[in-house]
C-alpha cells in the first residue's frame, strides 16, 4: 500500500439482493459473490447444469445425464420434471434397442423455446430466430445504403423483429433477445468498456 488508500479493499461492498427478472421463468441465481449454498441454490445449478447439457450436445438419455452431472436418478427425473414445466425441454421415448431394463427416456431442448439473434454488420442487418435446441429456424438480412447507425441498426433489427414475431407467437415461446455486434458498431455504442 502506498498510504494514498482509502481503505476501499478492506471494505468490501455488501452483497446486493437477487435480481428477480419477471421475464424468466427460472429464477436468477443470487449475487455471485454470496458464498452461501441453500438448497435452492443448488437445485438452481443443477437445473441450469442438465439444461445447458442438452442445449449444447443435444439429446440425451437420462441415464446420460446422470453419467455426465454425477446426480442420482431421482434427482435427474426430479430435474427433468421441473425443466419439462417450464416448458424448456421436452422427453421421448428412445428408440427400440436390444438392451435389457428399462430404457431411459430422451430429453431433449425445447425447440419451441425460440430467441432473437441480431446481428449488426457493416452493410446490412441480419435477425435469426433460434431455437433452444441450437437450429436457426430464420434468418432475415435486410441490406443498408451505407454503414448503419446503432440507432439505424438497431430501427431496423425491431422492424424485422416485429415482423417475425407475429406469427411467431402461436407457434413458439419466445425467451429472449440476444446480439451480435462488431467491434466498430460496439465502439459506437460505448460497449466493451
Amino acid at each position: 500500500m502506498t498510504g494514498n488508500e482509502t481503505g476501499d479493499a478492506e471494505r468490501a461492498p455488501e452483497p446486493s439482493a437477487p435480481v428477480v427478472d419477471p421475464a424468466r421463468s427460472v429464477p436468477l441465481a443470487p449475487d455471485p459473490r454470496s458464498r452461501g449454498t441453500t438448497p435452492d441454490h443448488v437445485r438452481r445449478s443443477n437445473l441450469a447444469t442438465v439444461l445447458q447439457i442438452v442445449h449444447e450436445t443435444g439429446p440425451a438419455s437420462r441415464s446420460e445425464l446422470t453419467r455426465e452431472t454425477g446426480l442420482n436418478r431421482s434427482t435427474i427425473a426430479a430435474l427433468v420434471g421441473e425443466l419439462q414445466e417450464l416448458g424448456l425441454v421436452v422427453e421421448s421415448e428412445p428408440p427400440g434397442t436390444n438392451r435389457v431394463g428399462r430404457p431411459s427416456p430422451i430429453v431433449s431442448a425445447d425447440p419451441r423455446v425460440v430467441v432473437f439473434a441480431v446481428n449488426p454488420e457493416i452493410d446490412a442487418v441480419t435477425v435469426g430466430l433460434v431455437g433452444l435446441d441450437g437450429v436457426v429456424q430464420q434468418r432475415i438480412r435486410r441490406d443498408t445504403d451505407g454503414v448503419p447507425t446503432a440507432a439505424q441498426a438497431a430501427r431496423l433489427a425491431a422492424a424485422i423483429i416485429s415482423g417475425i414475431r407475429a406469427d411467431l407467437l402461436q407457434l413458439a415461446h419466445e425467451r429472449g433477445d440476444g446480439g451480435a455486434v462488431e467491434a466498430r458498431l460496439a465502439r459506437q455504442l460505448g460497449a466493451g468498456r
